[in-house]
């Protein structure tokens, strides 16, 4: 995938249900749930630590995981970190709401172009920040400011 956005996007499925260890990982994620009584789309933040959770029977996630530095400028970071994640409820017609718009589910198949909408509406930006950072160059910021970006 050559998307500067799109870490990964990923497809999953229980039958019995259990537990499943959640690792620690930096990225946003947009995921999407299907139960047999409801489906929600969830903004999942960073993890600073794995954790356990329950996996509920018979459900089924499609899942775009976004870059570093990837973020959505309405919700901070902070607000998504550690498992605060904002489950994003699916109307009978299929849609969610997010920044403002009303959006189609998004699955693995249109995740490029997916994104591209997302992106064009200002939902999805990429922090320089964090760029520069990650690549290691030299930054015209103090490290406490970049500390502050990666927040």
């Amino acid at each position: 995938m050559a998307s500067p956005y799109i870490e990964r996007v990923w497809r999953d499925r229980s039958d019995g249900g259990g537990l499943f260890v959640s690792v620690a990982a930096g990225h946003l994620e947009l995921v999407v749930t299907r139960l047999a009584d409801f489906t929600m789309v969830t903004a999942r933040g960073p993890e600073t630590r794995a954790t356990t959770i329950d996996c509920p029977p018979r459900g089924e996630w499609e899942a775009i995981r976004f870059r570093l530095g990837v973020h959505m400028p309405s919700l901070s970071t902070g607000v998504l970190l550690d498992h605060r994640a904002m489950n994003l409820p699916v109307s009978d017609d299929g849609s969610f709401e997010l920044h403002g718009f009303r959006w189609p589910l998004p699955d693995v198949e249109n995740a490029e172009r997916y994104v591209h909408k997302l992106v064009r509406r200002g939902v999805l930006r990429r922090d320089p920040v964090v760029e520069t950072a990650i690549r290691g160059d030299a930054q015209p910021l103090t490290n406490r400011s970049v500390l502050r970006s990666l927040r």
